[in-house]
């Protein structure tokens, strides 16, 4: 598994839910890691051409998992430019995903997005 992870809980209807190809066997309330940059292929359309989606989204969008947020995600009360500095110390690599995910839900400042951003490209 990638050093960056999203943490999820599976909050889905079914009493079991399994994805062989992720390594993921849960049940309700259970907490998986997610490679946060695993790209799962969904499909391939009429002239050949494969979509892929991140693993992460499609479990959250269609298989009934919820991101759980975490004390980290207190970064972004910050200032942007503290923002920058705390991403570049490293310390929040694993959680550039919820991070994203957490600033488009909350502020949305597009300029802590971006900034998140290049941190992932960095570190990829």
């Amino acid at each position: 598994m990638s050093d960056a992870t999203t943490t999820l809980r599976y909050s889905g209807p079914a009493n079991r839910y399994r994805f062989p190809a992720a390594d993921i066997d849960v049940t309700p309330g259970d907490e998986v890691d997610v490679d946060a940059r695993r790209e799962i292929l969904t499909h391939v359309d009429d002239e050949g051409e494969e979509h892929h989606k991140r693993l992460v989204d499609l479990l959250v969008d269609r298989h009934g998992f919820e991101r759980v947020e975490s004390d980290y995600t207190a970064i972004l009360d910050e200032s942007v430019d503290d923002l920058r500095e705390a991403l570049a110390t490293g310390k929040f690599d694993a959680h550039l995903d919820a991070l994203a995910h957490a600033e488009r839900e909350g502020e949305n400042r597009k300029t802590a997005y971006e900034a998140i951003e290049a941190r992932r490209s960095e570190v990829e």
